[in-house]
């Protein structure tokens, strides 16, 4: 096993215990038992828990970005809503894919009372994606006037939103239960509400 490969184990293993144990709890021991890797490949491949811990969340939301990327660059030459429209869709895919994962990240932000590092490294670009476009909007009229930078937190806020509370209370809501909220209908919904609030024309007389 060479030591691209060991790295790949470890994070893949630390990702997975994170998920269950959270963080502090989550052992050195185990994650190595789980990647079949030696106890001191944490500290030989990363540091420290801290420093693998970082790595699992930078992994995966470079993942993330880049799904939103690719899917804002296939919609190259629609309008800017659009384009919004299919970068959403494409986050919300990638939390559905990646379920563990929000909560790992932000509960043991909770705890720390700080992002992780690698999330602040990595968020910024799908915040500067959207509030380009927006402004692209604003400037050829399809979307309506207001801060950029605003508009696009409130975009991006819906799916960490939606990530924690169909895990812990959709399941919980009287007829919102099991097929009733699909990560499809999530998503559509997201995308409806986005296009309703962006909207040109929509701004309160």
């Amino acid at each position: 096993m060479n030591d691209e490969t060991t790295r790949s184990r470890l994070i893949l293993a630390a990702r997975d215990v994170f998920a269950e144990r959270g963080v502090d709890a989550g052992s050195v021991r185990e994650i190595t038992a789980r990647a079949g890797a030696n106890l001191g490949a944490v500290t030989y491949h990363f540091g420290s828990k801290d420093a693998l811990y970082e790595a699992v969340v930078d992994v995966v939301f470079a993942g993330v970005v880049t799904r939103v990327r690719a899917a804002h660059a296939s919609a190259a030459g629609r309008p800017p809503l659009e384009r919004i429209e299919a970068a959403l869709r494409a986050l919300f895919a990638a939390i559905r894919d990646n379920p563990d994962f929000p909560i790992v990240v932000l509960s043991q932000a909770a705890l720390k009372h700080r992002a992780p590092a690698a999330a602040l490294q990595q968020v910024p670009a799908m915040f500067a994606l959207l509030a380009s476009t927006i402004r692209e909007g604003q400037a050829d009229g399809t979307i309506r006037a207001g801060d950029a930078q605003l508009m696009a937190i409130s975009l991006l806020s819906q799916p960490a939103y939606f990530g924690i509370v169909s895990q812990l209370l959709l399941p919980r809501l009287p007829g919102v239960a099991g097929p009733h909220a699909s990560w499809e209908e999530i998503s559509e919904h997201a995308a409806g509400f986005a296009r309703a609030a962006l909207a040109a024309g929509k701004e309160q007389s």
